[in-house]
């Protein structure tokens, strides 16, 4: 079990330790302001773009002068955007930083653009993913190597990664300048991975620790059942996730939303449930796509898509929050209106309470008077999503390991 907190403070590699150190230089630094795609446009009210802009006016007050690196989507989904001049925008508006965004990852405009820049200035470029060598590369000494970090080595002075949602991965803008410039993890991978070890030594420690787990789909089933391995680690399901395991569970849905579950997402539910239904919770009722509330005996014959728990389940999830919560997922689709995961938000906000970046975050950022009551109470919220499960099950971060010596 790496304790990677532990690990990068004996080796001193957080920036909060050398912020005296950046005035006046260039300093690389990799984000990760990937979210919500909304008719072909970024979502730029996301709690990542909120996040990183005040960690960016940090650098900036230190002198620093920034060189950002950050992605959207990948090739060939449909949330991909290579033109990230929009969010460049909304952080440059957000911060009082003067922001040139320049539409190329490398090249003489790039060059031209790190080489004028002035303090209180930084520049924005184009989503490093659109770069071929970002996810084609699959050793540290092809990144090392890489004609990415032969452009930028000699452009600037210090690399920064502060893009915690992403340490589960091996990509170039992750592993390709350690022990090449000065290389440092930021502001905001600190903040996170004190809070995501604090919970680990919770779980370690046989504390209670319950999940809210909804969205979209199942995260990668082995960080799942490593975290349900943990004594006293419990699952509320809800979302799309919610009707797997339901389905699974032998609750019979009707038509509609039997025909949205796909063949390989039954058979991880189904894996899931099977080894771990005593600390798995199931809704009692649901909240269709026409507001009607109804039981889950009373799905069969009933039409139309689920859309959200119901109010008995609100109930009944409530009397779980009574130790440590961490939500990592929304029980509805809040894009629509459908938001009983702030109720839920509402009675757990609390220093014990932590929201895993993706859809959560969003729900919460974007309903400001919870947010704040949250935020207010004590509450912790992340941008990490799959790879703060990734730390909490023990799995290896490529992201992390190339500062400690692992990789």
């Amino acid at each position: 079990m790496v304790n990677y907190l532990k690990e990068i403070r004996d080796k001193n590699l957080f920036v909060s330790k050398h912020m005296h150190e950046l005035s006046g230089k260039r300093v690389l630094i990799r984000i990760d302001t990937n979210g919500p795609v909304r008719d072909g446009q970024p979502d730029l009210n996301s709690f990542r773009v909120f996040a990183h802009g005040m960690m960016l006016e940090k650098y900036v007050e230190h002198g620093a002068l920034p060189i950002i690196l950050t992605h959207q989507g990948r090739k060939g989904d449909e949330e991909f955007i290579a033109n990230l001049s929009a969010v460049a925008r909304r952080m440059e508006i957000m911060t009082g930083i003067e922001i040139h965004y320049v539409d190329k990852v490398t090249g003489s405009e790039v060059a031209e653009a790190i080489k004028n820049m002035k303090h209180g200035e930084a520049v924005f470029l184009r989503n490093v993913r659109d770069h071929p060598e970002e996810e084609s590369l699959n050793t540290k000494e092809e990144m090392v190597n890489s004609s990415l970090t032969k452009f930028f080595k000699d452009k600037v002075d210090v690399f920064i990664n502060d893009s915690p949602s992403v340490c589960h991965r091996a990509q170039w803008s992750l592993v390709g300048f350690f022990g090449l410039i000065p290389s440092y993890f930021g502001l905001q991978m600190e903040y996170e991975l004190e809070v995501i070890q604090d919970l680990k030594e919770d779980l370690a420690a046989g504390k209670k620790i319950t999940f809210f787990v909804g969205g979209k789909k199942f995260e990668k089933i082995e960080y799942l059942k490593k975290i349900l391995e943990y004594p006293k680690a419990k699952f509320c399901t809800g979302g799309l996730t919610g009707q797997y395991i339901a389905h699974v569970a032998g609750i019979k849905l009707n038509g509609e939303n039997i025909k949205i579950l796909e063949e390989s997402e039954i058979k991880i539910a189904k894996e899931l449930y099977d080894n771990f239904k005593d600390k798995i919770e199931i809704p009692v009722d649901y909240t269709l796509e026409n507001r009607e509330i109804i039981d889950r005996d009373d799905l069969p014959s009933t039409k139309g898509l689920i859309m959200d728990i119901g109010p008995k389940t609100v109930e009944k999830y409530a009397k779980e929050i009574n130790g440590r919560c961490v939500f990592a997922g929304v029980m509805g689709v809040f894009e629509k209106g459908f938001d009983r995961t702030l109720e839920l938000l509402r009675i757990a906000s609390s220093p014990k309470t932590v929201i895993f970046g993706g859809h959560s975050s969003a729900a919460l950022f974007q309903n400001h008077g919870v947010y704040y009551h949250f935020i207010k109470k004590g509450g912790k919220v992340i941008t990490s999503g799959g790879s703060a499960l990734a730390l909490l099950a023990d799995f290896d971060m490529p992201g992390l390991d190339v500062g400690i010596g692992r990789i």
